[in-house]
């Protein structure tokens, strides 16, 4: 009769452990950040206008941006970037690996924890595919550029 009995029931993933997981979906590792020169407004507009120029006018706004934060980490060489909903991550990070910023060449990747599955894919995370646009910028100035106000920046 122990052959049939079924295994208890995994318990419920704790509403912050679902959180945190959710987080993960929409977030990338940037790293090979010049330490002490890069910051992360610096990421922050660089991630934004290069996803707002690849989608195209009217992708977003003041109101709804697809990056949420961007904060550089210590020792100041990496960074995570949170993005609205983890399409834009994942548009993010095809666009953005490898592109230049202050001659170096950035490291754009999933962190650690990252779940592939659909499940979590899945997992509440919401938005649409961002549809992208041929002339995403490979650089830093090609991005500075798009921006309508440069001095955002902070130079």
């Amino acid at each position: 009769d122990d052959c049939f009995r079924e295994d208890p029931p995994s318990p419920p993933q704790s509403h912050g452990a679902l959180s945190q997981q959710i987080k993960k979906q929409r977030e990338l590792y940037v790293g090979n950040l010049e330490q002490g020169v890069v910051t992360g407004n610096m990421v922050r507009e660089l991630f934004e206008a290069t996803l707002r120029r690849a989608a195209g006018e009217g992708s977003a706004d003041d109101a709804n941006p697809f990056v949420s934060t961007a904060e550089i980490q210590d020792p100041g060489n990496f960074a995570f970037v949170e993005f609205r909903d983890d399409a834009t991550a994942t548009a993010a990070l095809t666009l953005l690996n490898g592109i230049d910023l202050c001659g170096r060449s950035l490291r754009v990747g999933r962190p650690q924890g990252y779940d592939t599955s659909e499940t979590a894919a899945a997992g509440g995370t919401g938005g649409g595919m961002l549809a992208l646009e041929d002339g995403a910028p490979r650089s830093f100035s090609e991005a500075y550029q798009s921006v309508e106000e440069p001095e955002m920046l902070g130079f």
